[in-house]
């Protein structure tokens, strides 16, 4: 099995809440309201199934009882069922070689990001004031492997960052933190190249002539000039008005990370037990 960090957050889906904040407060209202109808209350799972056929504490007893059901089930962290139904496709493609072919309706973002890449990180180093190179290097631990897109040493500590360039200036302007897919993909690399840093960089960027040549295929030739004109007004932007930079808390990546590491343990035992059959519904 080899599962990629731009598909990892695939099996990091519904990290467990292990905050303890709930089941204290419904504890304390508990305790309260058993106070008012003379019962006492030791804080104990089994005492608020007593307390639950109290009358009048039955909606607080139950409160109790199910942030204490979640936490207990937050730290067991079974695999989600989205998680399982990734890896089967994953073992039919690899075990089977049941690929998947689709049309897929981010094709063009993903030839502009592709070739875009170099520039990207040309005028991310503008408005840095610091000289970096794409990352050539793809890791691997386990079963997991991935090749950031930008990795240096910065003091005592070692950054990764990544590059995305939106489709277009819209795209751009929508973008306001990091989403689901790339918070694991970050982390991930943080895990694979040991970096205590991690950002991600939207840069805007003027789409190349085989991107134009896509998007305007069926374009008037007046519309397909407004378009190219408004490439090259993107480009005369400077780069502080192209790029949007996001960084994940250093705090929580060694927490994530180990996160990931327990959830790629418990995705490798699953994969491992699989069997056609099992993946195929029969």
């Amino acid at each position: 099995m080899n599962l990629r960090s731009s598909s990892i957050h695939h099996v990091c889906t519904y990290k467990p809440d292990l905050s303890l904040s709930k089941l204290n407060s419904t504890k304390a209202v508990l305790s309260i309201k058993a106070g008012d109808k003379k019962e006492t209350f030791d804080g104990s799972l089994v005492d608020a199934q007593r307390l639950a056929d109290v009358k009048g504490l039955k909606l607080v007893a139950d409160a109790f009882i199910k942030a204490y059901m979640d936490l207990e089930k937050a730290k067991v962290d079974p695999l989600p069922d989205g998680a399982k139904s990734y890896l089967q496709k994953l073992w039919l493609e690899t075990e089977k070689g049941l690929k998947t072919f689709s049309l897929r309706e981010d094709a063009v973002q993903l030839m502009k990001g592709n070739l875009c890449e170099e520039g990207a990180i040309s005028v991310l180093n503008q408005m840095l004031g610091i000289f970096l190179t794409k990352n050539e290097t793809r890791l691997s631990k386990g079963v997991l492997s991935g090749e950031c897109d930008i990795t240096y040493d910065n003091k005592d500590s070692k950054v990764i960052r990544d590059i995305k360039c939106p489709i277009d200036w819209m795209s751009f302007r929508k973008k306001q933190g990091i989403d689901s897919v790339y918070y694991w993909q970050l982390i991930s690399y943080c895990y694979l190249y040991g970096a205590t840093e991690a950002y991600l960089d939207y840069v805007l960027m003027p789409s190349p002539p085989e991107v134009i040549g896509l998007i305007t295929k069926w374009w008037s030739e007046e519309d397909t000039e407004a378009y190219q004109a408004l490439q090259d007004t993107i480009e005369k932007y400077v780069p502080t008005e192209r790029i949007k930079t996001f960084k994940i808390d250093s705090n929580d990546i060694s927490d994530d990370i180990a996160f990931l590491k327990t959830r790629l343990k418990k995705a490798e035992k699953y994969y491992n037990s699989l069997t056609y059959e099992i993946c195929m519904g029969l």
